[in-house]
C-alpha cells in the first residue's frame, strides 16, 4: 500500500485545523437555523499528544535490561489500571501500569505452551489478563496478569473480540468456508453463531470476511461488540450476542465520523492494494475508539455509541520520527493521559486539550 500524499500535506497546524472546523461550524448554523437539533459531528474535540508532556517511557531511556522491538499493540487492562504491550520482535507481551512501571512480561519463541511465533494481536481477558492471538501457532493464548499461563484455544486470523468463555473471532478466520459472520472458539470446539435475520451485504462479501486485514472487531459490552470493515468504504456495526444461545441477535450500524470515512476515500493506493485504514478498535474510558495511526489526520478517533455523542480525535505532533525508529504503532485514551506505542518504546503522555 502506498500512500501518496505527502507527509507535510497531511499535518496541519493546530490553528489551522482549529479554523476549518470553526468555519465549518459556522456555515453549518447559517444552513440550519439556531432552533434545529445540533449536530455534533461539526463539533468534535480535539485532544493534542505532544512528546513534550511525556510523563514516563517504558522501558526507561538508557536501561539496557530490557530492549523493546517492533511494538505492535497495546491493550488496556480489564480494570483500565494497567496496559499490555505486544513486542512481537523479542516474541513477548509486557505488562506495564499507568505509570510506566514494569509488572510482568510473558511469552517466549516457540510452539510449546506459553510460547509465541507470530503474535499479531492483543485484547485484554475480562477478569483480568490477556489474550494473545499467534498466527503461526494458529491459537489464542490467555496469560494472567502475573505473567502465568492460563489456557489456550485453536484460532487464527488477525483479529478478535474476548468473552469469559472463549473468544470470537471472523467464522472466515478459521479457514473454513463458512456462511456465519461470527465463530466462537473455545476451549472444547469451535461454534458458528447464527446470524440476525438482516445482514448488510458489505459483511457477507467473501472477500471482507477472509481477507487478513479486512475487519477489526472489540468488545464493547459482555454481550456487544464492535465489527468494523476496513479499508476505503469504512463502516461498522455494534453487534449483540447471545452466547448462552449461540447468536447475534442484531446489528446496529454506528454512526462514523464524516469526514475521517472522507479523508479515507480520499487515499489513493496502489492497484490491487488492499487498503488498511484502521490498526485496531477498543474501548477505553467508556469509549470506542478507532486507531488509524497517521493514515488520516487523527491518529485516534472516537466512535460515537449514543445518538448525539460527539467524536474525539487525537493530533499527534512530533511524535512520528521515522529515521530514528520513533513511528506510532498504536494509542490508548484515557480521561487523564495518553498511552503511545512506537517502534522501540512507550511513552505515558499528558492529555491535553488543543489550546488556542
Amino acid at each position: 500500500m502506498k500512500h501518496v500524499a505527502k507527509e507535510a500535506g497531511r499535518r496541519n497546524s493546530s490553528h489551522l485545523r482549529q479554523s476549518l472546523w470553526l468555519l465549518v461550524a459556522v456555515a453549518w448554523l447559517a444552513q440550519c437555523g439556531a432552533d434545529d437539533e445540533p449536530v455534533h459531528d461539526f463539533f468534535p474535540e480535539i485532544v493534542v499528544a505532544r512528546p513534550g508532556d511525556t510523563l514516563a517511557i517504558f522501558p526507561p531511556r538508557g536501561d539496557t535490561s530490557l530492549i523493546l522491538a517492533r511494538v505492535s499493540g497495546l491493550a488496556l487492562a480489564d480494570d483500565e489500571q494497567s496496559v499490555y504491550i505486544l513486542d512481537p520482535g523479542n516474541y513477548r507481551v509486557h505488562h506495564i501500569d499507568l505509570d510506566g512501571n514494569l509488572l510482568a512480561s510473558m511469552g517466549s519463541q516457540g510452539e510449546g505452551p506459553g510460547e509465541l511465533e507470530r503474535p499479531i494481536a492483543i485484547q485484554a481477558a475480562p477478569g483480568g489478563g490477556v489474550w494473545v492471538l499467534d498466527n503461526e501457532n494458529q491459537r489464542a493464548t490467555r496469560f494472567g496478569p502475573d505473567g502465568t499461563l492460563v489456557e489456550t484455544i485453536n484460532a487464527h486470523g488477525t483479529t478478535f473480540s474476548p468473552l469469559r468463555d472463549g473468544i470470537l473471532i471472523p467464522a472466515r478466520g478459521l479457514g473454513r468456508d463458512a456462511e456465519a459472520l461470527l465463530t466462537l472458539a473455545g476451549p472444547a470446539k469451535a461454534t458458528n453463531l447464527i446470524d440476525p435475520p438482516e445482514v448488510p451485504g458489505i459483511l457477507r462479501d467473501s472477500g471482507h470476511m477472509r481477507h487478513a486485514m479486512a475487519v477489526k472487531m472489540a468488545p464493547i459490552s459482555p454481550s456487544e461488540i464492535a465489527i468494523v470493515v476496513n479499508g476505503s468504504d469504512l463502516r461498522g456495526w455494534r453487534a449483540f450476542v447471545d452466547v448462552a444461545a449461540a447468536r447475534v441477535d442484531s446489528l446496529v450500524e454506528l454512526s462514523l465520523p464524516a469526514d475521517v470515512r472522507q479523508q479515507i476515500e480520499e487515499v489513493e493506493v496502489e492497484p490491487g492494494a488492499q487498503l488498511v485504514a484502521l490498526h485496531r478498535v477498543g474501548m477505553a474510558g467508556g469509549k470506542l475508539w478507532a486507531i488509524s495511526v497517521g493514515l488520516v489526520d487523527p491518529v485516534a478517533f472516537s466512535i460515537p455509541l449514543a445518538e448525539g455523542e460527539p467524536s474525539i480525535r487525537v493530533v499527534a505532533e512530533g511524535l512520528n520520527r521515522w529515521r530514528e525508529g520513533f513511528r506510532v504503532e498504536d494509542i490508548i485514551v484515557l480521561d487523564d493521559r495518553m498511552i503511545v506505542a512506537r517502534d522501540i518504546e512507550v511513552l505515558i503522555l499528558e492529555r491535553l486539550p488543543e489550546s488556542g
